[in-house]
């Protein structure tokens, strides 16, 4: 162990005037008395073998103490030491007569053991006849690990944060990066970057990132209250991208914060209150680096010091993506007990008290124990590395070791002995190798080698846990079978040993090993679902959702509704509810194209499309859609060459099947068209085409057709455009339902654009519509069994479209006051008896033919519901 020694300077009068004596302070905030002696002083040091003075039982604390003479006095003197817990309470007083021998004074040293864990704050000073010695103050620590807080998270502390993940999810993050040629290096490039958060507020930071191509860990690093905005350095640690977040109001945007002085802003309402759109500031930081593609979202890092070691530690609770911590002198933390320490910020709160006489300690605890650090602490997974300052006044150790104590994941603390807010410089080499030592026990990825000789890499995070997901409403029909199977909306790729059951109010007529079965739905029923572990048979997770029942027989007169997809519109998945069962009366489907065999029946479903294909420009000869518009007075017809072979379909001149099934069932549109060129028969001006064989656009000038570029035109997807160039009735309901062709086979998918246009069609619609409903059908997550012709690796599939399934549920549900409404059909899927079969194994993957009747059901149960 180094010896340790706190020096104190001492102030000469270099002409033999009478010496003055000034003693360091080495406990901020407590002022140190001045020390003066006409006569002579003496100069005391304390040595500890302990390195960083933390004692652990059977230690005592044990000081030693150095006594010097300026002059050599040869007198006695006595040193008095004064101990008192870190609150101030007198524990102790001793006094030692030190005898002079020999030249010297003789101090064997102080031994003390305290009765109790904690940090004791030492007062040490030496004092005889006409002498004096400067005062020592200092804290010491004493089994810390011992230290005791107990958790007081209140009982919906977890769906409080759960709640506001969601609503942060509903977000569209709107990432914007701004190259800055002046702060980057040849080694790394920096940007500026913006965001959208919690509230739709914008948040920024400095993200920098290696030039080297290639994928890099990444340290997202949160900033102190108040700090200055400050850049990584460009020049170092050229293996990671570094990402320094400004929550809102502070760093970059402190000169625009409007949150007052931060701690005590939104005081009144756990909901107002300033640091819940803080901490979800620290996960929309997370969102942005995994949305980077240079960024390995296996290994991320965050760190931060005081408010940032209190972000640090948060984020880890609210975000299993990230893998390890620095967390140096954290804030926010153990309130009650930091606010019998330091004077600030308990200064804070009382001026908001006598500003607020309503309020109360007690309420200003309740409302803080939702983000208490402490209380975070038990949900953190991954490994820690603490750096404490011992002689931190802002955010004493006492509080620092509350929350660590707490912590069940792998963990160690560093303690600076000399240090108060701050760390050693040691503490930076020490964390940037912990980094890399924690994240390198991670593979990269995992490889899986199919039989045909394909490989298919799988992020290893994503295979760590089960998890369920549900929307907050399932709708139901009155007087017919609804099921609820099990695989649609569990996580249950890796392990095989998790079980789900059912509760709440809900008559179930079958509970079977693979679903529930419900024939008579209570309306506004309530239904839990339990997520078991099979080790211990515990409930890792529970889902309430409401049951929405309507009658199937209810008729007003016929409702309009639209629904756009892919081919499972396109093979009319609705059909047996709508046209055989007529569960919905009057239903009335519009579009573009024909429903098969249902006269006056139409949809926009097209076969193997994304949603991404929904807001590209039609030009090639077998694809068209009408929603993708020029803005201003401006309409796109399509390209001659489609509409050349939708005359040849409808007229059976061509049986290739891609043309059939792409060009098909356009009937009543063809005749708006020429036969021959495929252009408009009776066009107007400004309208628009896509010539193919020239390979161009064209317009129409009110005379002739003429070449024009794309670029010419700002487009947009325009469904009022859409509405008024077909002549179709608006629909008091538009059902989207794609995902399929988009995510399959993307298991590392990043949803946000996807959203994005999600948002663009529903805000399009409701323009359109004002008084529409925009609904979001759930896709499929049961692409089938691994027992198929086609030998298709389904649990891949499974796994990705689960994961879309859970970013629908967690970025759209319950946001019907934004527009959005949400009907999950696919929960009906059964993935063992919903496909066709050849000779007993599944085929025609991933289409589920024989669950298409029941997924029409939610459909009309909806439909029913709101008509």
């Amino acid at each position: 162990m180094k010896v340790f020694r706190i020096l104190v300077f001492i102030l000469l009068n270099i002409l033999c005037f009478p010496t003055n004596l000034v003693s360091e302070n080495l406990f901020a905030g407590v002022s140190s008395p001045m020390i003066k002696s006409d006569l002579d002083s003496l100069i005391l040091t304390v040595d500890s073998s302990d390195e960083d003075m933390i004692f652990v039982s059977p230690q005592n604390i044990d000081l030693k103490i150095g006594i010097k003479s300026i002059s050599n006095l040869k007198r006695d003197v006595t040193l008095i030491c004064k101990i008192t817990t870190d609150d101030y309470n007198s524990v102790d007083s001793l006094s030692y007569k030190i005898k002079y021998k020999n030249k010297e004074m003789s101090f064997d040293g102080i031994k003390y053991t305290p009765l109790h864990a904690g940090f004791y704050r030492f007062t040490i000073y030496a004092e005889g006849k006409d002498i004096k010695s400067n005062v020592l103050h200092f804290n010491v620590g004493f089994n810390p690990e011992s230290i005791v807080s107990p958790v007081d998270a209140p009982a919906d502390f977890e769906t409080f944060w759960q709640k506001t993940k969601e609503e942060l999810g509903r977000v569209i993050p709107r990432y914007k990066m701004t190259l800055m040629e002046d702060k980057s290096s040849d080694k790394k490039n920096m940007y500026h970057v913006e965001m959208y958060s919690w509230g739709n507020v914008k948040i920024e930071g400095y993200y920098c990132v290696p030039k080297k191509s290639g994928k890099y860990p990444v340290i997202v690093a949160y900033m102190g209250y108040g700090a200055s905005p400050y850049f990584p350095d460009a020049t170092a640690m050229t293996d990671f991208c570094e990402f320094v977040l400004s929550v809102r109001g502070q760093g970059i945007q402190k000169t625009k914060n409007i949150y007052g002085d931060w701690i005590t802003y939104g005081l009144k309402d756990k909901y107002d209150y300033y640091y819940r759109g803080a901490y979800m500031d620290l996960v929309r930081a997370i969102d942005f680096v995994c949305s980077r593609p240079e960024v390995n979202n296996q290994k991320i890092a965050v760190e931060g010091g005081s408010q940032g070691g209190a972000f640090s530690l948060v984020a880890c609770a609210l975000d299993k993506r990230i893998k390890v911590a620095a967390p140096h002198i954290p804030f926010l933390t153990d309130f009650r007990d930091y606010f019998k320490i330091c004077p600030w910020p308990k200064s804070s709160f009382e001026h908001y008290l006598k500003k607020n006489p309503d309020k109360t300690w007690d309420d200003i605890y309740g409302l803080l124990a939702y983000f208490d650090v402490k209380n975070f602490a038990p949900r953190i997974q991954c490994p820690i590395v603490m750096g404490i300052g011992l002689q931190d006044n802002t955010c004493p150790p006492h509080t620092n070791f509350a929350s660590y104590n707490l912590i069940p994941s792998e963990k160690k603390y560093y303690v600076y002995r000399n240090q108060k807010h701050s760390v050693d410089k040691s503490w930076w080499p020490m964390r940037a190798h912990f980094f890399r030592e924690v994240l390198g026990r991670i593979p990269d990825k995992s490889v899986v080698t199919l039989d045909d000789g394909n490989h298919v890499v799988i992020n290893n995070v994503l295979t760590l846990s089960n998890d369920i997901c549900i929307p907050s409403r399932l709708y139901m029909l009155a007087d017919t079978e609804n099921d609820i199977f099990i695989k649609p909306f569990l996580k249950r790729w890796f392990p095989y040993e998790y079980f789900v059951r059912f509760g709440g109010n809900i008559h179930f007529s079958q509970i079977l090993g693979d679903r529930v079965v419900v024939d008579k739905p209570q309306n506004n029923g309530k239904l839990v679902v339990n997520l078991i572990e099979g080790e211990n048979f515990e409930v890792i997770k529970s889902v309430e959702t409401s049951v929405l029942t309507s009658n199937k027989s209810k008729y007003d007169g016929d409702i309009f509704i639209q629904i756009l997809g892919d081919s499972y519109v396109n093979g009319a998945f609705f059909r047996d509810a709508f046209f055989t069962k007529k569960y919905v009366p009057g239903v009335r489907l519009i579009g573009m194209r024909k429903v098969q065999g249902e006269e006056g029946q139409y949809d926009e479903g097209r076969g193997g499309w994304r949603l991404a294909d929904y807001f590209k420009i039609p030009k090639d000869k077998t694809s068209f859609h009408g929603f993708m518009q020029p803005d201003g007075d401006y309409y796109y017809w399509g390209a001659t060459g489609f509409w050349k072979n939708s005359y040849l379909v409808a007229k059976g001149k061509t049986i290739d099947f891609m043309t059939v099934y792409h060009c098909g069932r356009y009937d009543d549109y063809i005749g708006w068209f020429d036969e021959k060129t495929g252009y408009l028969s009776s066009p107007k001006k400004n309208d628009l085409q896509y010539d193919n064989e020239l390979e161009s656009f064209v317009k129409y000038d009110g005379r002739k057709w003429v070449p024009v570029k794309e670029t010419d035109f700002s487009w947009n997807f325009d469904y009022g455009k859409y509405l008024k160039m077909w002549k179709i009735k608006p629909p008091r309901f538009l059902f989207e339902l794609l995902g399929l062709n988009d995510f399959r086979y993307d298991i590392n998918a990043d949803f946000s654009e996807w959203n994005a246009m999600l948002e663009d069609m529903k805000n399009s619609y409701l323009k359109a519509v004002p008084d529409g409903k925009f609904v979001i059908l759930i896709p499929t997550t049961t692409c089938g069994s691994i027992d198929n012709v086609s030998g298709v690796f389904t649990p891949y599939q499974n796994a990705a479209m689960w994961r879309l399934r859970k970013n629908i549920i967690d970025v759209f549900d319950d946001r019907e006051h934004d527009g959005y409404y949400m009907v999950d059909i696919g929960i009906v899927v059964d993935e063992n008896g919903g496909y066709d079969r050849e000779n007993g194994i599944q085929k025609g993957l991933p289409h589920p033919y024989r669950s298409y009747p029941k997924m029409g059901i939610p459909l009309a149960a909806f439909i029913q519901y709101y008509r």
